[in-house]
């Protein structure tokens, strides 16, 4: 190790550009493409608000943010997360706070060590490593259900814990820093620089899409409530005895009871093949009424066309995505075969 920059890191993010388009959110996290001085940043980072140095280094992975998993010289293994400058304090203060209090009541989500500090041009958390991988992807999606269910029952009860009160304001979690829409926008600002939503007639038919799902999502006026905005099966993970860990806590999101559903619903349709899970009407209708059953809230009829919305929403966001990246990915081929159904639903 030399001075703080952890050994082996900076080929770690040298090697993570060969698999994604370059250091573009390197770029946007760190306001530098040096993989040595963005390792110097992390190591650096640890010193001052973890109280210890890096050791070793376990992965390093970037998407949206920064993450490294590191081995401190105290033997702490964590998870340093550097996040874009549209992770503002207000909502990352709210998140970790969030967080803190779910893995106090033993919900199966990482435990927060520091932050949110700044790093780069942005700002960093950090949370104890759960596991190196957080076990197999849960195929069971009963149990995934039930484990976003309770993460936002969880929450509810906050204020018994004595959390609410003066301590954590959820109304930071709204909207969430990547989900802000400006005035008119049909999609947020792309959540990574890679991507691109500029206007092209190849994507109008998924923007037609887009549109319908707003409208249907415009008159919901049910109860707000703290979901997980990325209830994807990468982030939720598992073993036959249920979900053993929930990633991701960034994704902590304020929202309706019926949009937090229908968001979910198409995230998690939209998983890896090994878990067997299909992107159709059928299956979010099943998604949707075990989260009501779990949840033992019934959506009114608008909410309803609000959750479908939302669900259709998500799958045309993530289809421009791929659009954007010339992907002819899950979310594309869900939305050409079944995007007509779900539409209709949006109206029922």
């Amino acid at each position: 190790m030399t001075d703080r920059v952890p050994d082996g890191l900076a080929g770690r993010i040298l090697s993570s550009w060969g698999d994604w388009t370059g250091p573009v959110v390197e770029s946007a996290v760190f306001g530098t493409t040096d993989p040595t001085a963005i390792a110097g940043l992390i190591g650096e980072w640890a010193v001052r608000h973890l109280g210890s140095p890096v050791a070793s280094v376990l992965w390093y992975h970037a998407s949206v943010g920064c993450a490294s998993g590191l081995v401190l010289a105290d033997g702490t293994r964590v998870v340093v997360k550097a996040h874009q400058p549209r992770f503002h304090a207000d909502y990352l203060a709210a998140a970790v706070a969030v967080q803190s209090h779910l893995a106090a009541v033993r919900y199966p989500c990482p435990t927060p060590l520091g932050g949110p500090e700044e790093i780069g041009v942005g700002l960093a958390t950090a949370s104890l490593l759960i596991r190196d991988d957080g076990g197999a992807m849960v195929p069971d999606t009963v149990s995934a259900v039930a484990a976003l269910v309770r993460l936002t029952t969880y929450v509810d009860g906050m204020a018994h814990c004595g959390y609410a009160e003066g301590h954590v304001q959820v109304e930071h979690l709204a909207p969430h820093p990547l989900g802000a829409l400006r005035d008119g926008a049909l999609y947020p600002e792309p959540y990574s620089p890679a991507f691109s939503f500029r206007d092209d007639e190849s994507a109008s038919w998924i923007d037609r899409y887009a549109g319908l799902a707003l409208a249907a999502c415009a008159d919901d006026n049910g109860p707000l409530v703290v979901s997980h905005g990325d209830w994807s099966p990468r982030n939720v993970r598992g073993d036959r005895f249920g979900v053993s860990a929930v990633f991701d806590m960034d994704s902590l999101v304020l929202t309706t009871e019926a949009r937090a559903a229908g968001h979910a619903a198409a995230s998690w349709l939209l998983g890896p093949d090994p878990i067997g899970t299909v992107l159709d009407p059928s299956g979010i209708e099943h998604f949707l009424w075990l989260h009501q059953r779990i949840r033992d809230y019934w959506l009114a009829p608008q909410e309803r066309r609000a959750a479908w919305g939302a669900a259709l929403w998500n799958l045309a966001h993530l289809a421009r995505c791929e659009h954007g990246v010339g992907t002819a990915g899950a979310a594309l081929a869900a939305l050409a075969a079944h995007g007509g159904e779900i539409a209709a639903r949006c109206s029922d």
